[in-house]
C-alpha cells in the first residue's frame, strides 16, 4: 500500500510540474507576442549614412514619445520628447562611435528598448 502511495505522489509531482511548464511556455509566447505586437507600432533604425536615428509611427494616431539613447554601461546620451503623427518618421540626429547602444522608446501606452550595433 504504501508503494502504491508513493507512486500516486511521485505521478502527481510529475504532472503538476508538466502543468506548471506548460502554462509558464504559453505565458512567454504570449508575453513575446505583445513585444512583436509594440514593435510593429513602432519601428526605429539606424541611417549610418546620414547619422540619425528614425522613428517611424505605424500606428492609427498620433503619439507622444520619450526617446532615449543609452550606451553600453547604461549612460544617457541623449534624450528627446517627440510628437509623432500617424503613419510619419522622426528623425533623431546623432553621430555615434563604433559600438553597442540602447533605445528606450516610451509613451503612456507601450515601451520598446532594442539594441543596435554601431559599426
Amino acid at each position: 500500500m504504501k508503494k502504491l502511495t508513493l507512486i500516486f505522489c511521485f505521478i502527481c509531482i510529475v504532472f503538476s510540474g508538466i502543468s506548471q511548464n506548460s502554462s509558464s511556455d504559453s505565458l512567454k509566447s504570449v508575453f513575446a507576442a505583445n513585444i512583436t505586437q509594440q514593435s510593429e507600432l513602432v519601428n526605429v533604425f539606424y541611417d549610418a549614412l546620414n547619422d540619425k536615428f528614425v522613428i517611424e509611427n505605424n500606428t492609427k494616431q498620433p503619439h507622444n514619445f520619450n526617446f532615449g539613447i543609452y550606451n553600453i554601461t547604461g549612460t544617457l546620451i541623449k534624450e528627446i520628447q517627440c510628437e509623432i503623427q500617424n503613419g510619419k518618421n522622426f528623425d533623431v540626429p546623432i553621430e555615434l562611435n563604433s559600438g553597442l547602444y540602447i533605445i528606450n522608446i516610451s509613451d503612456k501606452s507601450l515601451s520598446i528598448t532594442k539594441k543596435f550595433i554601431i559599426r
